[in-house]
């Protein structure tokens, strides 16, 4: 079930479709410990980020926006309806959008990361040539990223040519970190250690488990080998891990650093891949007929807990302080309390 969830999961990332709205500038409530309140309306969110000041976000029609994390006015940053978006992130300059050209829905096409400058500017092209970028993270002077590999939307294939890759933010200086990978979908930093997973999902390479490799280059040192593992959040000495072992088929994992004992934290086939760590808990999306919801759970074990079941049809959301930040159905970019 996991291989069918998990690749059914994919091309619903890759063809979301529009809905026709407007957007303007909102701002949340009444000031106090936690400010919250609704942030933008006419938001429908399927790929956000966050930085110190604002919250991006790519909406359906393939336009990336951003507004202060407190409300305020709503900017349009780049419009990038051309591209199949699979994921974004930011650093003090730029947003990059892992993105397939629009003609992958039809026919397997190598992908790239744009750079949009924060405070506007032209989009370019910064890394090509990569298959399917799937995930991003920043340091200071470079952008790394996980290649799934060669994703063939049609036929529901994965190859197995996955890599774990790194680039200065100039695009220049391109390195593989690891290669010929089953499907990795996320890369998490850490120090100097790049972590990483591999899905099982690639076509004849079942491989499954969590990696590290050092952030210059070097041995991969293999942590797990029996969970497969496809989005990594930091869980202080624990990462946990949404994906699928042989006993839970669509689920969060507590995977030590040190390699003991993984432990199975939420067992649930609704689950998606977004999900964050603060104060002792996990935070995660489910999938639902009339709206996503969302959870959370104390990192230690114990029984989940229904946030909200609005949420709009994509899966990312944000932790900002004291504050929970995601899209609703209806349109709305919140802030709730966590």
């Amino acid at each position: 079930m996991w291989r069918r969830l998990a690749v059914c999961a994919l091309a619903f990332l890759l063809c979301a479709h529009p809905l026709f709205a407007k957007r303007r500038a909102v701002t949340p409530g009444a000031p106090g410990h936690c400010i919250t309140g609704r942030v933008a309306i006419f938001a429908y969110v399927l790929r956000m980020a966050r930085d110190a000041t604002h919250v991006y976000w790519i909406d359906d029609f393939g336009v990336l926006l951003r507004v202060p994390r407190l409300g305020g006015n709503v900017e349009e940053l780049a419009l990038l309806e051309e591209w199949l978006h699979l994921t974004m992130a930011v650093d003090e300059t730029n947003v990059y959008v892992g993105v397939l050209p629009g003609e992958a829905i039809f026919q397997p096409r190598p992908g790239s990361i744009l750079a949009v400058p924060k405070n506007g500017g032209a989009t370019s092209v910064l890394v090509s040539g990569m298959q399917t970028p799937f995930a991003i993270e920043t340091d200071a002077a470079h952008i790394y990223w996980a290649d799934v590999g060669t994703f063939d939307i049609q036929g529901g294939s994965i190859a197995p040519n996955g890599k774990v890759e790194r680039a200065l933010k100039n695009g220049t200086g391109r390195q593989t970190l690891a290669e010929n990978l089953s499907a990795p979908a996320d890369v998490l930093l850490e120090g100097e250690s790049v972590w990483f997973g591999e899905t099982g999902l690639a076509d004849g390479d079942a491989t499954v488990g969590l990696y590290r490799v050092p952030k210059s280059g070097g041995s991969v040192t293999t942590v797990n080998t029996t969970v497969a593992s496809a989005t990594l959040s930091q869980g202080g000495d624990s990462i946990l891990v949404y994906g699928g072992n042989a006993t839970a088929d669509n689920a969060l994992f507590v995977i030590p650093k040190n390699g003991s004992a993984v432990r199975t934290l939420v067992d649930d086939d609704a689950i998606l891949g977004e999900q964050h760590v603060a104060d002792g808990r996990a935070y995660y999306v489910t999938e639902g007929e009339d709206g996503n919801a969302l959870w959370s759970v104390p990192l230690a074990g114990g029984a989940p807990a229904r946030i909200r079941d609005d949420l709009y049809y994509g899966e990312d959301f944000e932790l900002d302080g004291c504050a929970l930040v995601f899209g609703t159905k209806e349109g709305e970019l919140l802030r709730i309390a966590r």
